[in-house]
């Protein structure tokens, strides 16, 4: 029995407690996405989101110095080589989730990542909004974020969303770089109204990866390995004395 109750110990040990592994995301597949809310556009403008087509929607913030950054250009390349037509068959929309910044700053963001890209400007849109909105949306699509004071800057995970016509959340995509052809089944898909599964392979993966900024990707979280490892010891181990003792509790 002491040994059951070390390696249960070990498993709460192991885990080294560090911000950027809080930050795991809560699929609200076919959750509705809030269409009321006032945000603000990079014209200028202040109104809600009304969505006519399948959308990709991205949290980012345009001050990012690395992360948010490495996202938009790995979702543009993606997009150009897309069969689907940006602003025809789909749009996509950036949020930033620093109330802080404004519509001239998303504008700018705006320019300088689809200069000279071979996708419509006209299709993709850069909002802002304050931290409420910012925070209902968020909370809405499962995505979880914190500001890091001593370094100014807003820790998150990397993925894109995407969205039904009606607003609905209908998958999403994990990573720093995205590939075409998902990217086009998933607009198909979300144009016939069709609501992703998460699997277990998903939560398996979100559990075992987390971005590493020093090294711009995701990496394979050695302590959570180590946790799950023992975890499965663990419950090997109570199987064994379940079934070794087990003639011992019928005897009586």
């Amino acid at each position: 029995m002491w040994q059951l109750l070390l390696m249960t110990m070990i498993v709460f040990a192991v885990e080294k407690p560090r911000e950027i592994e809080k930050m795991v995301v809560t699929e609200h597949l076919g959750a509705q996405f809030p269409v009321e809310s006032i945000f603000r556009w990079e014209d200028g403008h202040q109104g809600p989101v009304r969505l006519v087509r399948p959308t990709i929607f991205v949290f980012a913030y345009y001050e990012c110095p690395m992360l948010c950054t490495l996202v938009l250009n790995g979702l543009v390349q993606a997009l150009e080589k897309m069969h689907l037509v940006l602003g025809k068959d789909y749009d996509v929309i950036t949020l930033s989730i620093d109330a802080r910044e404004m519509p001239e700053l998303a504008r700018q963001k705006k320019n300088n990542l689809l200069a000279k890209r071979r996708v419509d400007p006209a299709g993709w849109h850069f909002l802002t909004a304050s931290e409420q909105i910012i925070r209902l949306t968020a909370d809405t699509l499962g995505f979880p974020f914190s500001y890091d004071a001593r370094h100014d800057q807003f820790i998150h995970p990397a993925l894109i969303i995407v969205l039904t016509a009606q607003g609905r959340i209908a998958r999403y995509l994990y990573g720093t770089e995205f590939v075409a052809q998902d990217l086009d089944f998933a607009i198909k898909e979300a144009r016939q109204g069709t609501i992703a599964k998460e699997t277990v392979l998903d939560r398996v993966l979100l559990f075992c990866f987390h971005f590493d900024p020093s090294k711009n990707h995701y990496i394979l979280n050695v302590w959570r390995i180590v946790q799950i490892v023992i975890s499965i010891q663990v419950i090997v181990m109570a199987l064994f004395l379940i079934i070794l003792w087990r003639p011992t509790w019928i005897k009586k």
